[in-house]
């Protein structure tokens, strides 16, 4: 089951990324499908409602910041469903590092970031990537 969640949050986040990369936008009904069909098989529900904070966080956020897509909290709304609270948080920050690192080399070469907007879920792709990298290792070595 393990593996079978790695590969769903994969092929979600492939997807909403390239649609996030071409239109700058993420349709919000294949993360909030993906969520919803893993709330229903949930085991916990606690558990399940607590994984839902970061997404939440971030849509919340997304209302009063302009910078941040209500897409992007989506999408951390369903990746909170499938890899759970621990593996949210570590993709999140692992995203919001790369991604600052891209702006940094963006305001470098560029000089400007003023209006500048980029995707975000490739941020977030790879973030989880990381985790998921991670885990393997540990399980291996370890």
């Amino acid at each position: 089951m393990f593996k079978m969640r790695i590969l769903i949050a994969v092929i979600m986040l492939l997807i909403c990324s390239i649609e996030d990369i071409r239109i700058h936008k993420v349709n919000i009904i294949l993360p909030m499908t993906v969520g919803l069909l893993f709330l229903l098989f949930c085991d916990s529900l606690i558990m399940c409602l607590i994984s839902l904070i970061p997404g939440l966080t971030l849509i919340i956020t997304a209302k009063f910041i302009k910078g941040i897509g209500e897409g992007d909290g989506y999408v951390i709304l369903s990746l909170g469903m499938i890899a759970g609270i621990d593996d949210t948080l570590t993709t999140l920050f692992l995203s919001f590092l790369f991604a600052s690192f891209y702006a940094g080399c963006l305001a470098i070469v560029k000089k400007s970031l003023k209006n500048k907007e980029f995707a975000f879920v490739p941020f977030i792709l790879a973030g989880y990537f990381i985790c998921v990298l991670e885990k393997i290792f540990i399980k291996t070595v370890l």
